[in-house]
Order: C-alpha cells, then sequence, then structure tokens
C-alpha cells in the first residue's frame, strides 16, 4: 500500500459515516494504492455496523478494528500495527475532508522530502459562533482549529503560526520505526479529553531530527458542535488538559509537596485565580482568557497525582513496526 488512512473513533456512529464518506471519495491518480482503517475503541453504539457497511460496499479496502484497551493512543498503536501504507494518513471521526485531501498529502510529502506533515483545521459551525469565540483566535486553537495560510518548516520548540494536529496529520511509516508509537498516558480516553498525544509525536520527531512540515494546501474541516461553543466547554476543557499538561512536564524530584503536589503548582493556581479575579473586576475584554488560564493550572493542580501514576504505569510499546 502507498496510504492508510487511519482513523481512531468512539461511540460516534451518528457522525462518523459522513467522516468515512469524505475520505472514501478521494480522487487520486491511478496506480496510487491506499486504504482506510478504523478503529473502534471500546465503543458502545453502532460503531461496528457503521463501518462494516462501507466494508460491503466501498471500492477502497476498508479494514474495522477493535481495540478494548480505553484511550485514543492505543487505538491508534492498534492501527498502525495493522495499516499497510508507506504513509499514514490520520484524520478524526468529526472532521470532514476533501475529495483531494489523500493526493495532496502525498503531493506535500513528496515535494518537500518531509517525514512528517500537516495542514489547515478550518470550522465547521454546525450553529453560527458567538462574537466572543468567532473573534478569538485562541480560543479557536483550543478547538483544535489551524487557519494559517504560510507555509513553514517546523522546529523544536515550536515557532510560527503553522502547527501540526491528529486531525490532519501525515507521517511516514519510518517515523513510527524511529521514535515509536504514541504515548498511552496521552490522547482522550473515554469522556475524558486529555489530548496532546498528536502533538507529543511531533515534538518526538524533531527533538529527533525529522523534518516536518506545514502546508495551508492540506485542509480538512472540523465539526464544531453547539456545545463546544460555550465558554463553560473552554472551562471543561481547560481543567481536563491540565491532566495532558502534568503528564508531559512533570518537574523533577526534590520539590516541597503538599498533598502529594509540588508546592509551587498552588502558587501558581492562586496567582492565576488572581488575575482572572482581577480582569473580572474590571470587565477586562480578556476575563475569559483569564479564566482559561486558571482553570488549567487549577487541572494541572488537581491532576498531578493522577498524571504521576499515568506516567510510572506507562506501557512497553507492543510489537514492533520495523519488520512491516
Amino acid at each position: 500500500m502507498d496510504l492508510t488512512v487511519l482513523i481512531a473513533t468512539y461511540n460516534r456512529a451518528a457522525i462518523l459515516g459522513e467522516a468515512i464518506e469524505g475520505v472514501l471519495a478521494q480522487r487520486l491518480p491511478p496506480g496510487v494504492r491506499w486504504e482506510l482503517v478504523v478503529v473502534d475503541n471500546n465503543s458502545h453504539d453502532d460503531t461496528k455496523a457503521v463501518v462494516e457497511h462501507y466494508i460491503r460496499t466501498s471500492a477502497v479496502p476498508v479494514r474495522y478494528l477493535f481495540e478494548g484497551r480505553q484511550g485514543k493512543s492505543h487505538a491508534l498503536n492498534a492501527g498502525l500495527k495493522r495499516a499497510d501504507g508507506e504513509v499514514i494518513a490520520f484524520t478524526d471521526d468529526d472532521v470532514l475532508v476533501s475529495p483531494e485531501w489523500v493526493a495532496t498529502a502525498l503531493r506535500v510529502m513528496d515535494r518537500s522530502g518531509a517525514d512528517g506533515a500537516g495542514g489547515r483545521i478550518l470550522p465547521k459551525w454546525m450553529t453560527p459562533p458567538p462574537a466572543w469565540l468567532a473573534n478569538s483566535a485562541r480560543l479557536r486553537s483550543y478547538l483544535a482549529l489551524v487557519e494559517a495560510v504560510t507555509p513553514q518548516v517546523l522546529s523544536y520548540p515550536s515557532r510560527g503560526p503553522g502547527w501540526v494536529v491528529g486531525a490532519n496529520m501525515v507521517f511516514r511509516r519510518s517515523v513510527f520505526s524511529e521514535i515509536g508509537e504514541f504515548d498511552v498516558a496521552l490522547g482522550p480516553c473515554g469522556r475524558l479529553p486529555v489530548n496532546f498525544e498528536d502533538l507529543d509525536m511531533v515534538e518526538r520527531a524533531l527533538r529527533r531530527g525529522l523534518k516536518i512540515v506545514y502546508d495551508p494546501d492540506l485542509v480538512v474541516c472540523h465539526r464544531v458542535s453547539a456545545e463546544r461553543m460555550r465558554k463553560k466547554y473552554f472551562r471543561r476543557w481547560a481543567f481536563t488538559s491540565g491532566l495532558a499538561l502534568a503528564v508531559r512536564a512533570l518537574p523533577p524530584r526534590g520539590h516541597h509537596v503538599v498533598l502529594g503536589r509540588p508546592f509551587w503548582l498552588y502558587r501558581r493556581t492562586a496567582r492565576a485565580f488572581s488575575k482572572w479575579c482581577v480582569a473580572a473586576l474590571l470587565r477586562r475584554p480578556y476575563t475569559l482568557d483569564m479564566g482559561v488560564d486558571f482553570f488549567q493550572a487549577a487541572g494541572v493542580l488537581w491532576w498531578y497525582p493522577e498524571a504521576t501514576r499515568r506516567v510510572q504505569r506507562r506501557e512497553e510499546p507492543e510489537g514492533d513496526l520495523r519488520a512491516r
């Protein structure tokens, strides 16, 4: 296979079909061999039936995998072991791709000589967004939207407006042979949106000296439901993302600890709370941003013991992708 499209999904049978149809509608040059692999991460809805419909009716090879260990990284790793493509293109079950998406991904990889690539993720608003969201690039980025229009070669630490996100991400298979699989301590797990498994993979590749590019020609659309356009959604997202931030940046040992947490985390959370209160009292336009900062700091503080446990019980990568 030249390319595998890989989708990990959890309890989204109602919208999964639209995502699959977008992938299967690709227009590709003759001779390109590709497949779609959908990994069901322990769903309790009709996900399997949805995928089996396309297995029966699609001219493109479609495969269904079940991964019972909860967590998106477990599902992605299971898909990697079964994928036959020399290039792996990742997207999500709430993302709509254009008919040129796969062809563009292959073209971007070929002309840049990159080991990995990503591109724009534009919103498909399911209802009109409120002004406070439409006018805030920062809040839109929390929805995994990437709207930069300038191509760039990524570097570590990250600089510039472009970044690569799992909803629109392509890697050569050789990348995983070199740097390993997705970190199972990261990634959404059931209803807990831990996230950052994609960012972690990109950063590991960059630290290893691999070439990752951002190309705005590579475009997908991300469904944004009405529930994700509420201020409480951003506060909850910020709080739960604290778990991933703690996993990714556990401080060195030796800090003064109170109730299982380093004391400096209490100070940082208190500072974030005071800034939010001041902004609210003065009715500053950035009050919501300050509130998000506080909930994220509070999340790191709250989830710190769980992050420590996750890091301690990280599983060794299973299988050997080099054999592929």
